[in-house]
This record gives structure tokens, C-alpha cells and sequence, in this order.
């Protein structure tokens, strides 16, 4: 008998890496109510050309203009991990005041082990917590230096992690960003990722956005739900070849999180984004 994980597999794999369980998610509130606040969700950006730094400033723009407070970016800001590029992306967004919280990515070194040039640009934030309207967001290191697969995430960020979760809320409504998928399944994902689930579950986590794989992946894990998307990127494209692009628009209502799928495609070296509507489940 095939396991509800191996079915989830097969589909994943057979479907070119888009996956999406809409029963399993959490209802969206109606979009006619009033958000408490709202945020976006950016992943691989892999900057490496003056044109990838406006690309990426339309995109911000975008987002800003649909109300979002401040970005999450689940790593690879970079292409490798230059310190140009890296101060690129603090300085666009600085420019489009938008405040980003980024988590490093395997690209966001320099070499095999040096991730010096992302500590530079973004001081304290490998590990790190920060609390926004009564909401926790945890970002996690989930790199093992340049590795792309097979990786593991680190003891120090395990032990980070455990310590944390006995000083956060365990009923304050969270979320978790971080650069490897941590959904079992999915290609890429850490060896050890069901131990950071594990660890979890005594949090009251909403969601969980990763990067890595470049696509479009959403899977409903009990209350929580995980989502990774498309690279946000000029150019890179997707792992299966295909060229879209997106970030998640999310809005917070009271101990609820709807997260609406803005995708949008490239020309002329620039995105072309939706003017209002957005893709929703």
C-alpha cells in the first residue's frame, strides 16, 4: 500500500514540482475585511547584475504598493555571494522602504565555507527571532556552506532552536522562514528536517516559506502550511526550465493568515506584474 507521503511524492514529482492541497489548508478570510498587517515573501534572487538590482526594485515596489509592512527573503539573495551584490540588495530595499528580513542561502557564500560578505550586510541575521502585532517570526540558517543537496541542517542552529522554542510563545501565532524546504519529500530537502518539525510543533507555527527548489510547492501539515515558490530572480529560472515567477502576498488577520500566490513573468528585463487581482487558494 502506497503511504499518504509516498502519494504526495509521486504527485510532486510527476506534476514538475507543483503540488497544492487545498483541503488541507486554512479557509482565507474574506478579502473585503480589514487586514491587522501585511507582508511579503521573496526567495532566490540570485542578484549578479546591475539589471537584477532594478528588476528586483519593481518587484519591491509591487509589493509595497499592495500595503505590505516589510519582506521576508528565504535566501540566495545572491548569485555568489559577493559582497556588491549582497549590499545591493540591502540598498534597494532601503530605496523602495521596504524593510527585509533575509535568511542566507546556500549562493550566500563566497566560497565552499565563507558567508562573510552576507554576516557584513546582514548583521544578526542567521538565526533570529523578531515579534511584529503579536506575531513571532523565527528565521533559521538551513545552509551547509555551498552544499545544494544532501545537506544537513547545523547542530548550532538545532541547539539555537530548542532554546529559543522555551522562550517563545507557545500560542502566539508564528512564523517560520528559512532557505531548504523543509518538507520531507521534496528534492533538496535536509536530512535532518523532520527534526526542526518536530522541534516545531510546540509553537503555534501558521507557516513555513522556504526557497531552494524554485518552484511552486504548497503542502498543509495540520494547522500549519508550507509554501515555497518560484525563484524571485532575473536570471535564474525554475528547476524544471519554466520561466514564471512569484512571491506570496500575505495577509494577517486575527489568529488567521490567508497567503495569496502573486505570479508574474519577465520581458525586456523586467517583471511584468499583475496591476490588482492575485492568484489565491
Amino acid at each position: 500500500m502506497i503511504t499518504r507521503r509516498e502519494a504526495l511524492k509521486r504527485v510532486l514529482l510527476l506534476g514538475g514540482g507543483t503540488i497544492s492541497i487545498p483541503k488541507l489548508l486554512q479557509t482565507t478570510p474574506l478579502r473585503s475585511a480589514e487586514p491587522v498587517f501585511v507582508f511579503g515573501v521573496l526567495n532566490d534572487l540570485h542578484l549578479m547584475t546591475h539589471d537584477c538590482a532594478k528588476f528586483l526594485k519593481a518587484v519591491l515596489t509591487h509589493l509595497k504598493a499592495q500595503g505590505a509592512d516589510f519582506c521576508l527573503v528565504a535566501g540566495d539573495l545572491t548569485e555568489k555571494g559577493d559582497l556588491e551584490n549582497m549590499e545591493a540588495v540591502k540598498d534597494t530595499s532601503l530605496n523602495v522602504g521596504l524593510t527585509c528580513y533575509p535568511v542566507p542561502g546556500n549562493h550566500d557564500y563566497s566560497t565552499s565555507s565563507d558567508k562573510s560578505n552576507y554576516e557584513k550586510t546582514f548583521p544578526d541575521r542567521l538565526n533570529y527571532t523578531f515579534s511584529y502585532k503579536g506575531w513571532q517570526f523565527v528565521g533559521l540558517d538551513s545552509t551547509e556552506g555551498q552544499k545544494y543537496q544532501n545537506t544537513a541542517i547545523s547542530q548550532e542552529t538545532i541547539q539555537w532552536l530548542t532554546k529559543q522554542i522555551n522562550q517563545l510563545s507557545s500560542t502566539a501565532p508564528t512564523v517560520v522562514f528559512t532557505h531548504f524546504p523543509l518538507i520531507p519529500f521534496v528534492p533538496f530537502s535536509p536530512i535532518n528536517s523532520e527534526t526542526v518539525l518536530k522541534l516545531l510543533k510546540t509553537l503555534n507555527v501558521k507557516a513555513i516559506f522556504c526557497g531552494h527548489y524554485h518552484g511552486y510547492v504548497r503542502v498543509g501539515l495540520n494547522s500549519t502550511e508550507i509554501c515555497i515558490n518560484y525563484c524571485c530572480s532575473l536570471k535564474r529560472n525554475n528547476h524544471d526550465g519554466t520561466s514564471a515567477k512569484g512571491y506570496y502576498l500575505c495577509k494577517v488577520y486575527p489568529n488567521k493568515l490567508a497567503i495569496e500566490h502573486v505570479s508574474f513573468y519577465v520581458s525586456d528585463g523586467m517583471p511584468v506584474l499583475p496591476e490588482s487581482d492575485t492568484q489565491s487558494l
